[in-house]
């Protein structure tokens, strides 16, 4: 199913989570959109300059798993943060895990873009139980998610 806007994920996303075991959301499309999107072209010459309002975008996480019906499926959401330290992250990550509603929070500390383009991360995997820290390959990092998920869907 391809999409190319928020609101088509959204969409997209409400059709098939009723049916499915496990949903994992690694990204947010963007937390933000233009208030009011200019249909056409701006020239330089027309404008010396020009103001773009924001809006904040849905969280489309936490509305699926507020519509949740029973224990399926499990949510897993991401938490790609900038901070200080280890305990930061969790406390991010807690947050996050608190606010959404999911089962599980992946999170990691991007600062200094040190995990885009790597094959390699630092996580933390953050439930209501607790946490476990995973660094390695990308895969290895998949493997111990799913490993998580799978834990959860044998309760």
């Amino acid at each position: 199913m391809k999409v190319s806007s928020h609101s088509e994920l959204q969409e997209a996303l409400e059709s098939i989570a009723p049916t499915v075991d496990a949903l994992i959301m690694p990204a947010a499309v963007s937390d933000f959109r233009v208030d009011q999107p200019f249909q056409g072209k701006l020239h330089r010459g027309d404008n010396a300059s020009f103001d773009l309002k924001l809006i904040p975008n849905s969280d489309i996480l936490a509305m699926l798993v507020k519509a949740r019906a029973g224990a399926k499926p499990v949510f897993v959401g991401f938490a790609a943060e900038v901070v200080s330290s280890d305990e930061e992250l969790l406390a991010e990550a807690k947050k996050k895990l608190e606010s959404k509603g999911c089962d599980l929070v992946v999170a990691n500390n991007v600062s200094g873009s040190k995990v885009f383009g790597s094959e390699a991360n630092d996580v933390l995997i953050v439930d209501k139980a607790g946490y476990s820290a995973v660094s390695g390959h990308k895969d290895i990092i998949a493997k111990a998610i799913l490993d998580k998920v799978a834990l959860l869907l044998n309760k």
